[in-house]
């Protein structure tokens, strides 16, 4: 997929797609379920307010491991 900001980092492309469009569809699980822009930007802040609150302190360096395999369709704004 081409992005027309290529130097935009994938975060920032869902947050610009986010505030552009925010029910569109942005993911569609292996099993049909969708979720919207909106509702992945409420699930991701919700989820660093956990981080936040129970692990992560300010300067600390973090990623993500996903244990569990989901096969998603993303469907970006360009």
């Amino acid at each position: 997929m081409e992005y027309k900001d290529p130097g935009l980092p994938v975060h920032k492309l869902i947050e610009k797609a986010a505030n552009a469009q925010p029910e569109k569809v942005a993911l569609v699980y292996e099993d049909g379920t969708q979720m919207t822009y909106k509702e992945l930007i409420e699930k991701s802040k919700a989820a660093v307010l956990l981080l936040r609150e129970k692990w992560v302190n300010k300067g600390d360096t973090t990623f993500l491991i996903i244990v569990q395999q989901t096969r998603v369709r993303n469907r970006l704004t360009r």
